[in-house]
């Protein structure tokens, strides 16, 4: 069926390919793309529940002709019968009358041994400068796909896509889209090893237009189907664009879209849609909707996500300032639900607190395709001492398909926000990065994998942390994806080094075949680490055959400010207090066998 599916696209190109408009810009696009105004009838007897039983075994069985009809036939009559979700007092949107909001404060919970601690060496994907928000993306095949904004002051918009075929050691570009105005936002979703390629375009006149491009994969993308879902120009903002696919559970595919329209006066009117698109061809959108308008009062929308659970169960998750805030409302997580692939919403339901005197914003979004398990990682902060308080990460989570909620502490202390999460196609696992502030121009980018069957059971973040440069990332999130081939873990993100800004790699699969046969005589490298106590540190080691064992510590110029360890060991497993005497720092500290030598560093903090 995915071999059918790529010779129907295929075939269609050619014919696509003579339109009047720019694939990758839209130029000459009118923006008559929805079928919003065909006429649909609902019968007086019509039962929705049947109608979406049957909507769901014609899609499973590939009738995409009668899954259409009947899908349009339930969203003309959900929008007859939804009536005013808008009416509470924070803004517009009422509260889930099933939540059951448990707070669950669960200690992290450490996976088998074979989710591998460390990473590989960072490959810069691009050597240029001013290269910005990578999003990356795996086929079966093992290829990897980033792609990117750059942008010089005074100089040209680029969207650029870098391929590699050899786990990310190499990369190429493979498409480069130049524009004179301003672009944002660009991503990449796959359906059946089939690009799926999105962004915001701006034009001279300050208009705005969604663009999303099918492609086949290559060293050149090759536009197969393109189109926007929000039509042609409009003069309203728009911004949070995000698209997913149900390709992991259906052969016949739905492309599903969420964006943000906004005032240009203001951000106090928002706009959330939606719309979709069958069989991956993105020039034409079957149901085009606002799922919610607010307005007034300071209110918005800020920062959605769709994303596709198991079978055609859909949810749009997005930040609300709400009316009164601070001192009534804090900033919260707002989301509603479909069980029929988009063709009707639940009203809107608070998956986070809004009198808890936190902000919860930045929400990441992803559910399981094979069980009712989801997710949802937000950036908690103090409504008040926005200046003074540490962010933490909390994880949201739901085993009923998102019917009910709890919440985990999931990382804290220190900063930590930016987070991204998403789930294999063949729903391995949870994969989540984020950004982690360790002091002022210090940062991380950390990896956690989840268990699919149990949201609340993580790998550890301090055995996870992917980047060897600790530098500025210049609050970008970074993104993460599985590598089908390799069975290893992707990592993509923006640092600032050397007076440059550009995209980086690295793949912890890289650093599997290190660890699994460490070197007769040498550290068992698992046992090897730095804790701080307080003002003392506890350095841990163990050594597998007697060795001489040096042990040194290093500053970020290289300079050696301490030497804790020179001499001979037995077999065994050894602890060394130490109590420093320089200033707060980053350092370094290495540990020297006869066979082998090991890195480790740790923030000083006083």
């Amino acid at each position: 069926m995915r071999f059918l599916l790529m010779v129907m696209l295929i075939c269609a190109q050619s014919f696509l390919l003579s339109a009047s408009y720019d694939p990758s810009s839209g130029v000459g696009y009118n923006g008559s793309s929805t079928d919003e105004n065909v006429e649909i009838y609902i019968p007086d007897n019509f039962d929705v529940n049947h109608a979406n039983d049957m909507m769901i075994r014609a899609k499973e069985i590939g009738d995409m002709e009668t899954a259409n009809s009947l899908s349009r036939q339930i969203h003309q009559w959900w929008k007859i019968n939804r009536g005013d979700n808008c009416n509470s007092d924070f803004c517009g949107s009422s509260q889930n009358l099933n939540l059951n909001r448990n707070e669950n404060h669960q200690p992290e919970i450490k996976l088998p041994s074979y989710y591998a601690p460390l990473w590989g060496t960072d490959v810069r994907i691009d050597p240029r400068d001013h290269i910005y928000s990578p999003h990356i993306v795996s086929l079966s095949n093992g290829h990897l796909y980033v792609t990117s904004v750059m942008y010089t002051t005074g100089i040209d918009y680029f969207i650029l896509t870098h391929r590699s075929t050899d786990g990310g050691h190499t990369w190429f570009v493979c498409d480069s889209l130049q524009f004179s105005d301003p672009v944002y936002e660009p991503r990449l979703s796959v359906a059946d090893d089939t690009l799926i390629h999105y962004y915001v375009m701006q034009n001279s006149s300050g208009q705005y237009q969604t663009w999303v491009r099918v492609m086949e994969p290559g060293a050149s993308l090759n536009p197969i189907y393109w189109g926007s879902p929000s039509g042609g120009y409009v003069n309203n903002n728009i911004s949070d664009l995000w698209i997913a696919n149900d390709g992991a559970n259906f052969d016949s595919k739905w492309i599903y879209a969420t964006w943000n329209y906004s005032n240009t006066a203001g951000e106090d009117t928002t706009w959330l849609m939606f719309a979709r698109s069958s069989n991956m061809d993105v020039s034409s959108w079957d149901i085009q909707d606002t799922i919610e308008y607010i307005s007034g009062d300071i209110t918005f929308y800020r920062w959605n996500k769709i994303e596709n659970g198991s079978s055609t169960n859909l949810m749009i998750v997005t930040m609300i300032h709400p009316a009164g805030y601070p001192a009534s409302n804090d900033e919260f997580i707002i989301a509603w639900q479909s069980n029929n692939g988009g063709s009707s919403w639940s009203t809107p339901f608070s998956i986070t607190p809004n009198d808890n005197h936190k902000d919860e914003y930045l929400p990441t979004l992803a559910g399981s395709h094979s069980n009712n398990n989801w997710v949802c990682i937000v950036t908690q902060k103090d409504t008040v001492l926005v200046g003074n308080s540490d962010r933490n990460l909390i994880n949201y989570y739901s085993t009923d398909n998102g019917n009910t909620w709890s919440s985990q502490d999931w990382e804290l202390p220190d900063s930590n926000y930016n987070p991204y999460v998403m789930v294999d196609y063949n729903s391995t696992a949870f994969y989540a990065v984020f950004r982690k502030d360790i002091a002022a121009g210090f940062d991380y980018v950390v990896f956690r994998q989840g268990d699919i069957n149990d949201p609340t059971s993580w790998t550890p973040s301090q055995d996870n942390i992917v980047n060897d440069y600790y530098g500025n990332l210049n609050d970008r999130i970074p993104t993460v994806c599985f590598d089908y081939t390799a069975d290893g873990i992707c990592v993509a993100w923006t640092s600032y080094q050397s007076v440059i800004n550009s995209i980086w790699f690295d793949n912890k699969s890289w650093s599997n075949s290190v660890e699994e046969e460490p070197v007769v005589g040498d550290l068992n490298t698992e046992r090897f680490s730095v804790v701080q106590n307080g003002n003392n540190f506890r350095i841990n080691y163990a050594v597998t055959t007697p060795s001489k064992v040096s042990i040194n510590i290093y500053d970020l110029s290289g300079r050696n400010v301490a030497n804790l360890l020179n001499e001979r060991k037995d077999t065994g497993t050894y602890s060394l207090d130490y109590e420093p005497d320089f200033s707060c720092g980053l350092y370094f500290f290495t540990i020297q066998t006869n066979q082998s030598f090991q890195t480790r560093s740790i923030y000083f903090i006083k």
